[in-house]
């Protein structure tokens, strides 16, 4: 049995532009795919594990294009052993359904998930493996 997450109300309704979180920043700083600047909102995010899962982003960048983020890193953090890789598109949800597959639990379920984020019909940051 999965525990239970908690979320806010407010993370679920946000509408002012949400900030990079540490391993978004932690993944650009050790990959550099855009630099932290260049990203004014992140919009939707599957996270992940050390060693086990990616983590998905979906941003919007300054110029008006949006992006997916796919990132992953070793047991010992971002620092050691990662890599990323960003597709950008016009759409957010065109970049949204080009989001990588993953094995296990969560196959299938990365590019639906981050587009009921971004469809606001799931929360930020929450993925539902349960079939």
């Amino acid at each position: 049995m999965q525990p239970i997450k908690f979320i806010k109300l407010k993370d679920f309704m946000q509408t002012e532009p949400r900030e990079i979180d540490e391993d978004l920043k932690y993944a650009l700083d050790n990959n550099p795919i855009t630099t932290k600047e260049n990203i004014v909102d992140v919009l939707a995010c599957v996270p992940g594990a050390n060693d086990e899962f990616t983590w998905h982003w979906i941003v919007r960048l300054k110029d008006g294009n949006h992006a997916y983020i796919n990132a992953w890193c070793d047991y010992t953090g971002w620092d050691c052993q990662s890599g990323a890789f960003m597709i950008i598109a016009k759409d957010k949800e065109e970049v949204a359904r080009k989001a990588d597959d993953e094995y296990g639990d969560r196959k299938g379920k990365i590019a639906p998930t981050l587009l009921a984020q971004l469809s606001k019909t799931e929360p930020y940051g929450l993925i539902t493996t349960n079939d």
